[in-house]
């Protein structure tokens, strides 16, 4: 069974890019374009792993997500993911194409 990525981004070429690469390796990818809609999903999957007594990891393995989106941003992603106590061992990594000195 393939490891589930869900990528999040509101840059469709990154998406596609990003997507491109990780099934050539063998990885399910499940896309979302910002944080809000990821956050919305991610609950729903938490519900039915408590409830219906299935793994997270069936329906997720990894969150990769952008810093920079509409309606969540990234952080705050990550953050949610992070003090949910069902989601908080869920791996996030997040990645931005836009550097600055703020990042630092």
């Amino acid at each position: 069974m393939a490891k589930k990525i869900f990528i999040v981004d509101d840059d469709p070429n990154t998406c596609q890019l990003m997507r491109r690469i990780l099934e050539k390796d063998g990885f399910e990818v499940i896309q979302d374009v910002n944080g809000q809609n990821a956050w919305d999903r991610l609950a729903e999957w938490r519900e039915a792993a408590t409830k219906g007594g299935q793994p997270l990891t069936s329906n997720v393995n990894l969150v990769v997500t952008d810093i920079e989106m509409p309606s969540m941003d990234g952080h705050t992603l990550c953050r949610k993911i992070k003090d949910d106590p069902v989601l908080k061992d869920l791996p996030v990594v997040l990645f931005s194409s836009l550097i600055n000195d703020q990042l630092y």
